[in-house]
């Protein structure tokens, strides 16, 4: 099981929260790059689908659960992990 599998196993199991260079880790995967970040907010893009996505951090470390299961619905990874 790779790096990347581990990781949507662990965002799947619903933690409080998780480690912002984690989820930068999986956006990079997924073809995001980091666009901006200012704050709290970092924006990815992915340039083939135009597709935005907005990562809120805790003190600009931490995401919380309520985005990171945003950002499986948005990633379409919770079907692909079901199965």
């Amino acid at each position: 099981m790779s790096g990347i599998e581990k990781l949507i196993k662990k965002i799947l199991t619903r933690p409080t929260d998780m480690d912002f260079k984690n989820v930068e880790r999986l956006l990079l995967y997924k073809g995001f790059k980091l666009s901006k970040g200012k704050g709290g907010h970092r924006v990815f893009t992915k340039m083939e689908t135009d597709q935005v996505i907005s990562v809120p951090t805790v003190q600009g470390h931490r995401v919380k659960r309520v985005y990171l299961q945003e950002l499986l619905k948005l990633l379409e990874l919770e079907a692909e992990n079901e199965s």
